[in-house]
């Protein structure tokens, strides 16, 4: 599954994924904000491409560890007080997590989830 971004969505508030089987599926941004996109195509019956397995997470160009199938940046709670999600600060390509590589290792640590390697 990846995210494809375009204006058109930006303009209508919504985002729209390429599943792995090549369909297109558009979801309005305030629901995948407030219940994560995988629980959004859960809720549309699109089970069968959810990931259910740990996600990879890769900062400038290495793998630094998983989240779980279910992890929504901006909904995520947060054990690290002085650290506050940014919708910049992950995106998903192409099944995996990809960091911003301005974010740091010890705010990447602080999201439960997260299982470094």
């Amino acid at each position: 599954m990846r995210k494809i971004e375009s204006a058109e969505d930006k303009k209508a508030g919504s985002i729209t994924y390429e599943l792995d089987d090549g369909r297109r599926v558009r979801i309005l941004a305030q629901a995948v904000e407030e219940l994560g996109v995988i629980e959004c195509l859960s809720r549309m019956g699109f089970a069968s491409q959810m990931p259910e397995a740990p996600i990879p997470v890769f900062q400038n160009g290495k793998r630094i560890g998983t989240m779980p199938a279910d992890y929504n940046p901006l909904r995520s709670a947060r054990r690290a007080a002085l650290y506050d999600p940014r919708p910049d600060d992950f995106r998903l390509e192409n099944g995996i997590w990809i960091v911003n590589p301005m974010l740091e290792a010890r705010d990447i640590d602080a999201i439960p989830g997260f299982v470094r390697e």
